[in-house]
This record gives structure tokens, C-alpha cells and sequence, in this order.
């Protein structure tokens, strides 16, 4: 990239996302599979040593979440590199960096919600068994969807549909209740028939807005652009726009890697505070470009003036 403030911009997002995905990675294989003795996940487990079937199931239950939360963070890291080689390139984008950068904080947030290391075992096991059914179920009802001629492997009708019920399977010998909304679908899981459930689909929004207020409203403006509303969209030649959109989705992408380096480290009883000083450093340093970027007179409020939208209706 050249001089150009902008251009510096989309560089120096670029190389933070780089470093930061690439500590992601080392710090996971340094806490995963190393749970300290006055860790949560040593506490989860040894809560669960029973010889029962039903503490057979809820062991299962709590192996396939936190193994489902290894592969969203790969998606997570894989988020981060897409928007990484999108920044590092040319032409410029306008629009698809903030649908990475929600990708990275959908993936954070998840991982958040499922090992976060203030909530009970129990509320672990029943989120992650919302998360398993709901996947399952939404499984299901795609490969159905698929022409017989294309589907992704022989009998996948009936592999999916095994999955689904074999999830349903441990869900119940472990003790919870699948709870059921309109025409009998499942609609949450809890502990007893009368207890309040946990929700089968998680509330992307409220849950970002929590495990992130550091980026308020990120989650909702990302959404506009994956989504092409047109309050998130502007024109093509308003390039300040496109600098401050891929500025956020960096700092989203980078706020969403840390915080799930800080899950995993905290869920698994390490320290991470000089990891995470580290990638605040990193958001800074984007964060300064952007700042020399608008010192040099450049922003995106000109592209109202002449926006039909604020033209009122004549009167009656």
C-alpha cells in the first residue's frame, strides 16, 4: 500500500488481524487440553465423574460443546483471515469487511456464551444442548431441502436424521426437558418441566451486546451490511465510509479474537493478561491511523446533502 492515510487504514487492520489471529492460535493450543486444578473445566469435569448413565450423558453433552466450540472458532480465526486478505487487497472494498467482521464477532460471541466461565455447569450443559439440537434440527431441514441427485453423501437424509435423534437421545437421559413451542417444534431446554428454559437459538444480538460493550451496537450495523439495508449502505463514491466500515469490522474482528483468547484462557484457569494487553495494543494501532485519516479532513457526513430521503413530502 502506498501514502495515502486511507490506504494506511486498511494496511495497518490488515497486519493487526494478522498478528492477532496468529497469537488466537497459539494461545488455544496452550490452554486447551491444560485445565488448571481451580479451573472451571476442571470443576465441570470432576463434577461429572460419576459412573451414572446419566452422568455418562451430561459428560457427552459437555464434550460436544466445548468441541463444537473449537470448530466455531475456527470459523472465527477463518473469519479473521478473510477479512485480513479483503484489507490487503486491491480494489478496495466497501461492504463485505463488516460481513467478515460480524462472522468473527457471531463465532466470539458464541464461544462466549458457551464456556464462559462465571455461569454453573448446569447452565453450561443446557446451552450447550440447545446449541447441539438447534444444529442438528437446522441440519435436518437443509439436507431435506437438497434434490436427491445432489445431495452432499449417500443417505444423508437419514445420517442427519440419526444425529438429531441421537442428540435428542442424550439430551433426555440426561435429565433435561426439551420444551416445544407452535406445531410441536422444539423451543428450549430445561432442567425440570416447570423450571425456566434456556432458549433453543440464542440471541445473537443481546448476547454480543453483553460479552462486548466495548463495541456497542457492532453486532446490529455488521448485520445491516450482511443483510444490504440500506440505512448501512452508501454510495461508491464516498470512500471515507468505506475506511470507517473496514476500521470497525477490524476492531470488531480484533475485540471478538481477544475475548475468546480470554474464554479459553479463563475457562481453563490461565492468565491472560499480558496476551490481552497485547491485543488492545493492536486495536490501538488501527484505531491511530484511523485517527490520522479524519485529522486529514476526511469524513462521511456530506453523503446526506443531497440524500433524496431527507427531502419531506409536499404538504397536503
Amino acid at each position: 500500500m502506498g501514502s495515502d492515510l486511507g490506504e494506511r487504514v486498511y494496511s495497518r487492520a490488515a497486519r493487526s488481524l494478522k498478528q492477532q489471529r496468529e497469537a488466537l492460535t497459539e494461545q488455544l493450543g496452550r490452554f486447551d487440553g491444560d485445565p488448571q486444578r481451580n479451573s472451571p473445566c476442571h470443576s465441570d469435569r470432576r463434577a461429572l465423574s460419576a459412573r451414572s448413565k446419566r452422568a455418562q450423558a451430561r459428560r457427552w453433552i459437555l464434550n460436544e460443546t466445548i468441541r463444537q466450540a473449537g470448530r466455531i472458532t475456527s470459523s472465527a480465526a477463518d473469519h479473521m483471515l478473510g477479512l485480513e486478505k479483503c484489507l490487503d487487497g486491491k480494489p478496495e472494498t466497501q461492504f463485505c469487511t463488516m460481513t467478515l467482521g460480524r462472522g468473527v464477532l457471531d463465532a466470539a460471541t458464541r464461544v462466549c456464551y458457551l464456556l464462559d466461565p462465571a455461569i454453573m455447569l448446569e447452565t453450561r450443559l443446557l446451552r450447550g444442548a440447545a446449541l447441539l439440537l438447534d444444529s442438528s434440527q437446522e441440519e435436518v431441514a437443509a439436507v431435506r431441502e437438497l434434490p436427491p441427485f445432489e445431495a452432499p453423501m449417500p443417505n444423508a437424509q437419514k445420517t442427519v436424521t440419526t444425529i438429531r435423534e441421537n442428540v435428542r437421545g442424550w439430551i433426555t437421559l440426561a435429565g433435561m426437558d426439551i420444551r416445544t413451542g407452535p406445531r410441536n417444534k422444539p423451543s428450549g431446554i430445561a432442567w425440570e418441566t416447570v423450571s425456566k428454559p434456556v432458549p433453543l437459538k440464542m440471541n445473537a444480538s443481546s448476547e454480543s451486546a453483553k460479552y462486548f460493550p466495548d463495541v456497542p451496537a457492532a453486532y446490529r450495523m455488521a448485520s445491516g451490511v450482511a443483510h444490504s439495508t440500506p440505512w448501512m449502505l452508501h454510495d461508491p463514491d464516498d470512500r471515507p465510509s468505506s475506511v470507517f466500515m473496514a476500521q470497525a469490522a477490524a476492531l470488531a474482528a480484533l475485540d471478538g479474537g481477544i475475548k475468546i483468547g480470554q474464554t479459553y484462557a479463563a475457562y481453563y484457569g490461565h492468565d491472560f493478561t499480558k496476551e490481552k494487553d497485547q491485543g488492545i495494543l493492536r486495536c490501538k494501532a488501527v484505531s491511530l491511523a484511523t485517527h490520522d485519516y479524519v485529522r486529514a479532513g476526511n469524513h462521511s457526513l456530506g453523503r446526506y446533502i443531497s440524500d433524496p430521503r431527507l427531502q419531506g413530502p409536499p404538504s397536503p
